[in-house]
């Protein structure tokens, strides 16, 4: 009896967490198509996207790809989504900055120092 209680319970479980997981697969299948379209280059255009639990958070150099990715994605109300295009209006045009060569690291995706 303890058992079928336990699986009862373990499957209740894990089925519930199953269904509160966004599916990242149709959020990524649409920021490859709209950074292909908008962003094509990354020295010029930045678009990522970051997962935190059951949303999706969007940032970009470009107004263009943020609105095509809200497009793309209309009528989906169960993805929660936020997104920011970048400079921040809070920086106050402060958008410039200076930095030693020795200490940074200026390529788009740094695996090593080297």
């Amino acid at each position: 009896m303890n058992r079928i209680i336990y699986l009862m319970v373990m499957c209740l479980t894990t089925s519930t967490a199953f269904a509160l997981k966004t599916d990242t697969s149709r959020f990524s299948a649409v920021f490859r198509e709209v950074q292909k379209n908008h962003a094509p280059d990354k020295r010029s255009v930045y678009f990522q996207i970051n997962y935190k639990g059951d949303s999706a958070f969007v940032e970009s150099s470009s107004s263009e790809a943020i609105s095509a990715f809200k497009e793309a994605l209309l009528g989906n109300n169960e993805y929660k989504f936020s997104a920011m295009v970048l400079p921040d209006g809070r920086l106050n045009g402060m958008t410039h900055g200076l930095t030693n060569v020795s200490v940074s690291n200026n390529r788009a995706a740094p695996q090593n120092a080297a």
